[in-house]
């Protein structure tokens, strides 16, 4: 059984407590040194972003997508873009710091996903977190 290039320690967060997961990314030594970003959204995964190169990130584009990518230093996106080590590999967190804003209420499903940059040569696999109470 092949493992999964992005996996998370925790499948859903509290609207109204908030809270931490935290995000292992696995691509492969072949990918070791690449910059990645990681991305979310409340849109589903299909169609997809398609990237320069013609390769599908399985996010659709939304506020979510945008407001992670604008806030990308945000304390609460913690290594959400950076470089793979050596063996392809590199650790993220969210932490909402708080509860959530009301456009993420229980019910939501946020599809989180990364790509490598320059070039998009690897997309991963999607982890779906559900927003419960």
């Amino acid at each position: 059984m092949e493992c999964a290039s992005l996996q998370a320690d925790a499948l859903t967060l509290s609207a109204y407590a908030g809270g931490r997961i935290n995000f292992t990314l696995s691509a492969g030594p072949e990918f070791g040194y690449k910059t990645y970003f990681l991305c979310a959204s409340a849109s589903g995964t299909s169609p997809g972003i398609t990237l320069p190169n013609g390769a599908v990130l399985p996010l659709n584009r939304d506020m979510v997508f945008n407001y992670i990518q604008n806030n990308i230093s945000d304390p609460m996106f913690e290594d959400f873009m950076g470089a793979l080590d050596m063996d392809g590999q590199a650790t993220a967190s969210l932490d909402s710091m708080g509860s959530l804003p009301p456009i993420l209420p229980p019910g939501t499903i946020i599809n989180f996903a990364y790509t490598t940059m320059f070039p998009f040569d690897f997309q991963s696999n999607t982890v779906a977190v559900e927003i419960v109470p």
